[in-house]
């Protein structure tokens, strides 16, 4: 057996039994458990009331049956630190000993890693941890914009305003440089990515923030009686008032007419749209204008096109409308649907291998926490686990 004793994760578990670990150090920690179940049933098995009391004591008395081991542990951990407080009260009672407590509880931890994994963790394992954990944080600011040229700008690499027919472009957002005297008929379509979003500003100065996997089709310059946008995917309209020249959007299935209004438009389903009205009102109307409702201030509407129904409720906007703001705000959702807005708001894939997780329910609020941060909220309290393969998470009871 290699007694070579460099194991970040033993040391780790260790600080953790002391309550000593820094933000960074228990989010590595965490993701370590999610990577297999071996891996969460090490850490269980540390933190099992009396494992470890009951470990040190047949570890000190045996410990002079091993003295290679024991060697390399008093040397490694004596040159590198020689911690002066206890993981227990009872360690108090055993420093008669020339046993460090603390040097003893880590090599019961190694052990438990010899037994129960088929190797030991080492630092190139944390650094790939590392790796993994960065590649999964929040959403931000990318987008793809299409010209009518066919040209594509990545608009996530763009610095120092350059205007680009018809837009000066930023880091986070589009805004119209457009004389009255161009050429005004030219459209073009921006592209939110998966794990981002975007916001742009208009040529009547609305403003557009949309949400990921999510497209905007609109002109470079407002003409005609009326103002018409087209969305696919989830955007919120703060929209600049103008009774002579109302605002339309277009979707696949219906069409919003906002006067004096801000409102959410969710189309991630067509089978059912929401319509959220933060302030002002707005009509919904079928695609071929056979039917129309308003919808108000504080009204949810939620369209079913295929039946031609509509559900309008007052309600809470502010979950409907939280991820412009970098929030996610779950009220009581199902897992299925909170891990829908996860996959799309983080870029990742969501498998449950028991379908019966799906219809958990959770409320919590998160804004800009790593992925690990919310997926051990969130298990934590409906109990259930789950482990994270590059860029997958699954869920299990």
């Amino acid at each position: 057996m290699n007694t070579n004793l460099s194991h970040p994760i033993a040391e780790l578990l260790f600080r953790s039994l002391r309550g000593e670990l820094s933000e960074k150090e228990q989010e590595t920690l965490d993701l370590w458990r999610s990577i297999s179940e071996k891996n969460e049933a090490v850490y269980n098995k540390v933190h099992e009331e009396g494992y470890i009391d009951r470990e040190l004591k047949i570890f000190i008395e045996g410990s002079k049956k091993n003295t290679a081991l024991w060697e390399n542990i008093q040397k490694d951990y004596t040159q590198r630190q020689q911690t002066k407080k206890t993981v227990r009260k009872q360690f108090q009672k055993k420093r008669s000993l020339q046993i460090s407590p603390s040097i003893a509880v880590i090599a019961i931890i190694i052990a438990l890693f010899i037994v129960m994994t088929p190797y030991i963790m080492c630092q190139t394992i944390i650094d790939t941890l590392s790796a993994k954990a960065l590649n999964i944080h929040p959403g931000n600011f990318k987008a793809k914009l299409y010209l009518e040229d066919g040209r594509t700008v990545e608009l996530a690499s763009i610095q120092q305003n350059p205007v680009i027919e018809g837009v000066n472009a930023t880091s986070a957002r589009l805004t119209d440089a457009t004389s009255p005297e161009e050429d005004r008929s030219t459209w073009q379509t921006i592209k939110i990515p998966r794990g981002a979003t975007y916001s742009v500003q208009l040529s009547d100065s609305t403003e557009v923030f949309l949400n990921s996997e999510s497209e905007l089709h609109y002109p470079v310059y407002f003409t005609g009686k009326t103002r018409e946008v087209r969305l696919k995917g989830e955007g919120f309209f703060k929209v600049v008032p103008n009774a002579k020249k109302p605002f339309i959007i277009h979707t696949d299935t219906i069409q919003v007419e906002i006067l004096d209004a801000s409102c959410n438009i969710n189309t991630y389903h067509p089978e059912r749209l929401e319509i959220a009205v933060t302030e002002g009102e707005v009509m919904i109307r079928t695609k071929d204008n056979k039917k129309e409702w308003s919808v108000k201030s504080s009204q949810l509407a939620s369209l079913y096109p295929d039946k031609q129904n509509i559900e309008i409720k007052q309600v809470d906007i502010w979950p409907y409308i939280a991820w412009k703001e970098g929030q996610l705000v779950f009220k009581n959702q199902r897992m299925e649907e909170i891990m829908e807005k996860l996959s799309r708001y983080y870029d990742i894939t969501v498998e449950f291998q028991d379908p019966a997780i799906k219809g958990q329910r959770y409320s919590g609020t998160f804004k800009e926490q790593s992925i690990q941060k919310v997926l051990e909220s969130i298990t934590a309290a409906i109990n259930v686990k789950y482990k994270i393969d590059e860029k997958t998470v699954t869920f299990y009871q």
